[in-house]
């Protein structure tokens, strides 16, 4: 007998007991992004700062990346996750109005134009959302939950 043959019968098997759905789902959509900077939050947390191609600004791929986050830090009891589509405005978030370097309001709107989203993560509370805007920070906000 074939070594096919046992696969084969465990696949239609799994076909049958899960459904034809089982066997059609589609494969989960992954955005890339680039991680900026990262810090670890204490009792197994982290924070990071990512950006995401531009192309991906649109509500599929947010939608898309918030269940990819959510999967990412299942393991984590507390995550924070800043989302920008530009490098440069997101470099800015660690110093944005801060003593040392105030920022005129031409940066401030640059940099929140292109802050588009955040996911929360937090075990203790309960927290567990992602919020996303397509105007950027200020802009109608949608929750995916």
């Amino acid at each position: 007998m074939s070594r096919a043959v046992p696969f084969l019968l465990a696949l239609a098997l799994y076909e049958l007991l899960a459904g034809p759905a089982a066997a059609q789902t589609p494969p989960v959509k992954k955005i890339p992004y680039r991680v900026i900077e990262q810090w670890t939050i204490p009792n197994n947390g982290h924070g990071r700062v990512i950006v995401i191609d531009p192309s991906h600004r649109r509500a599929a791929d947010l939608r898309a990346l918030a269940r990819q986050l959510r999967d990412e830090t299942v393991t984590e009891r507390v995550a924070v996750v800043v989302i920008y589509d530009d490098e440069r405005a997101a470099r800015l978030w660690r110093t944005l109005g801060t003593p040392d370097e105030p920022r005129d309001k031409r940066t401030l709107a640059f940099h929140d134009r292109h802050q588009i989203g955040s996911y929360l993560r937090n075990i203790y509370t309960g927290e567990n959302t992602f919020q996303f805007s397509l105007e950027g920070f200020g802009g109608p906000v949608e929750i995916v939950n």
